[in-house]
């Protein structure tokens, strides 16, 4: 006897006098083949997640040194687009010597975003805005793993030589204030202000004093700034 709705009714109904022990049989006793048949499609699809897992770490480089490599090379908008603006030649005839005096106006920076053309912009604009562009000398905060390219970047984009343009970083001062961040869910702050780039332009005058510079004043602007008046 079947329960009424059971798959065993309805198979019993629809096939041929004589077949009907067997296939209950194989419906009621999966043979030892079918059993293995959803082990190996689930071991299949956890090697397939655990090939994922590994390739993902690999894919994430490839595509951070790809983002990087287009915004360096003029894609994406690029750099050159960014700084479009500045005048030819503008800071090349800065007067020889020492560029830190008492009449040089010192501007921070603080950033390790690889996207460099809110950057440039903010340095450009501040430039073609000033009534005495030489006098700037601009700081940039970043970590050691993008400093070099960074400098070198910026300052060709923007035609300025190292003493107008000086990165900054400190990989233990980093990990320093990194350890004084603790970020709060209950807060429901966006986790990204956590950054400890966020934090570092409080630290600009360690940054700078450790590459063996002291200065009384900072004045510390966003890298995505664009500056509309004298600074």
């Amino acid at each position: 006897a079947f329960r009424a709705g059971s798959p065993h009714v309805l198979l019993q109904q629809s096939l041929p006098e004589g077949v009907e022990a067997d296939a209950l049989q194989r419906t009621q006793h999966k043979l030892p083949h079918e059993a293995k048949q959803p082990q190996q499609q689930q071991n299949t699809q956890q090697q397939q997640e655990n090939l994922q897992a590994e390739e993902q770490p690999q894919e994430g480089e490839r595509r951070q040194e790809s983002q990087v490599q287009q915004l360096m090379d003029g894609k994406s908008g690029g750099l050159r687009g960014a700084a479009a603006a500045t005048p030819p030649g503008l800071l090349t005839e800065r007067p020889r010597g020492n560029a830190i005096s008492d009449s040089t106006v010192h501007v921070c920076f603080s950033t390790d975003d690889l996207d460099l053309r809110p950057l440039v912009v903010a340095i450009n604009s501040s430039i073609i805005n000033s009534k005495s562009p030489r006098r700037f000398v601009f700081h940039i905060l970043t970590s050691s793993e993008w400093a070099t390219i960074m400098a070198q970047r910026v300052r060709d984009t923007l035609n300025l030589d190292n003493r107008t343009l000086m990165v900054h970083h400190d990989d233990d001062l980093q990990a320093h204030i990194k350890k004084l961040i603790h970020f709060r869910k209950s807060s429901q702050a966006r986790k990204g202000l956590a950054n400890v780039f966020n934090f570092v332009p409080f630290y600009s005058h360690e940054y700078i004093a450790k590459d063996g510079i002291h200065v009384d004043r900072i004045i510390y602007v966003d890298s995505d700034v664009v500056v509309q008046g004298f600074l």
